[in-house]
């Protein structure tokens, strides 16, 4: 494995310590194959290079997406290397023996085995996602926890979301389901693109959530949106929404249905459950895309997807 810091290859021989004096978190026989190098490439993946916030899920999906990448270049290798070892067998029976009955089951049976490989490739296991969280907590004890990571909502603290806001033109307001999905797009500057106050359903921020009320008042026809996750919990959101009839209410999403058109998220491998998963496994630059496109034609993210 590479130093993150020098960039030489890891020697066993220096133990935890590289040459340059750096010390490893991480042993890859230990911690789910995670090595220094890959837990700050996945860092970088997850936030465009250090230009935005992002979640656990987000990181997540960077952790699949490069174990894909790793793996997929070496299984095609063994699958060719195994085609042509079959081929080269069934010449030899061929050759040998003739085209007699027997000899065509045995190479329709040999034939099979790449297609065995192929499914059992595509049915395999992604990264442990519980792991992932205590991958990211030993890095915290080592070197803080990584930059621009949302690991728990924090902008009640401190006036927070007062200084975020402050300047800010409100033309609507966003309700999304988790308080740290609050966090993900007031931190990225969200809000101000949009105009908009964010908050979630359950009143968070304290501050944000007095303003909207108040906001919701004076303006009688002030449009709300809806975002959630892909979830039973998520997609039933909007029950526990109480406003007033006379604003424009517009469920923008997000719904199975949704995950399953998007090819960058294929590495989580969302089938096996159902492509039920939180929004913000959606990599930040297409969610904040998706989610301002969607906002501006004020249309659900079915007609943008389709």
């Amino acid at each position: 494995m590479k130093c993150p810091s020098c960039g030489v290859n890891y020697e066993k021989s220096y133990g935890l310590r590289c040459s340059c004096g750096y010390r490893y978190v991480f042993n890859p026989l230990l911690h789910s194959g995670m090595t220094d190098g890959k837990f700050v490439e996945l860092i970088r993946e997850a936030s465009g290079n250090g230009k935005f916030f992002y979640t656990l899920p987000q990181l997540y999906l960077a952790w699949c997406t490069m174990e894909e990448q790793e793996n997929k270049p070496l299984a095609q290798r063994v699958l060719i290397l195994v085609c042509l070892l079959i081929f080269s067998i069934i010449y030899v029976l061929f050759s040998v023996f003739g085209t007699s009955f027997i000899i065509a089951l045995i190479s329709l049976a040999l034939l099979d085995i790449p297609l065995v490989m192929t499914r059992k490739y595509g049915e395999r296991q992604p990264p442990n996602k519980k792991e992932l969280l205590k991958l990211v907590q030993l890095w915290g004890k080592k070197h803080d926890l990584p930059d621009k990571m949302i690991l728990k909502p924090c902008l009640d603290r401190q006036g927070a979301a007062q200084k975020a806001l402050q300047g800010c033109r409100v033309g609507r307001v966003i309700l999304v389901e988790r308080a740290v999905l609050v966090d993900l797009f007031i931190l990225n500057g969200f809000h101000r693109q949009q105009k908009a106050l964010i908050l979630s359903v359950d009143g968070y921020p304290a501050f944000v959530h007095e303003l909207a009320e108040k906001f919701l008042d004076k303006h009688p026809k002030l449009p709300v949106f809806l975002l959630h996750d892909a979830t039973n919990a998520g997609m039933a959101m909007h029950r526990d929404v109480s406003i007033p009839d006379s604003h424009p209410i517009v469920n923008l999403g997000v719904a199975p249905r949704h995950l399953e058109k998007m090819e960058s998220l294929k590495p989580l491998m969302l089938k096996r459950q159902d492509h039920r998963a939180p929004i913000d496994c959606i990599p930040w630059s297409a969610l904040s895309e998706l989610c301002a496109s969607a906002i501006d034609s004020k249309i659900s993210f079915d007609k943008i997807l389709t």
